[in-house]
């Protein structure tokens, strides 16, 4: 039984990670031509098409991956659940689905900055890297929360210090989520 919930748990983390994706791709109105993009279209239009028809996008929101990750965290955490024969109560259902999405858009965040730290030194080096479908996707994602930081604490001798804010915030969000996590277990 544990090697079918761990099946479950990474097909279902899998797919939640996309929607997420999908629903900050729609929030910055990231480049939907770009590569990327596509593949994150074509791989969670056929659950969010149908779902997009009776819960459109409204601006810049996208409501039908927001509900759907919503929804298939909390029934993944009730099933979780009651299979283990924990108590089953809304509000932890709610909490582990709640910290398990922010974890999710945290662990995005963090890896765009890593890609486009990797990918800004490659385009020193080699201008022809800029054109890895890539780097404008992360640097559309990461830009509308470094921007803020870069506004406080501008780059210096060409250096910009707000990745290293937004690391460090992310680490201390990150750091808070598992705190209020291992409080919710014990």
């Amino acid at each position: 039984m544990s090697a079918g919930w761990g099946l479950a748990n990474s097909l279902i983390t899998v797919f939640s990670y996309l929607l997420v994706l999908r629903f900050l791709l729609q929030a910055v109105q990231a480049d939907f031509y770009n590569p990327v993009s596509q593949y994150v279209l074509k791989f969670s239009d056929p659950v969010c098409g149908p779902i997009r028809r009776f819960f459109p996008a409204q601006g810049r929101v996208d409501i039908a991956s927001l509900l759907l990750v919503v929804v298939l965290q909390l029934g993944f955490m009730a099933a979780y659940f009651n299979a283990n024969g924990t108590g089953i109560s809304a509000a932890r259902v709610i909490a582990f689905s709640g910290f398990n999405i922010t974890n999710i858009l945290l662990n995005i965040y963090f890896v765009a900055l890593i890609v486009m730290v990797i990918m800004s030194w490659l385009v020193i080096a080699n201008p022809a890297a800029g054109r890895n479908p890539f780097y404008p996707i992360t640097h559309q994602i990461v830009e509308p929360l470094a921007a803020p930081v870069r506004r406080i604490i501008p780059p210096i001798g060409g250096l910009d210090l707000s990745v290293l804010v937004l690391f460090l915030g992310i680490q201390f969000a990150k750091n808070l989520n598992g705190q209020f996590w291992s409080l919710l277990v014990q």
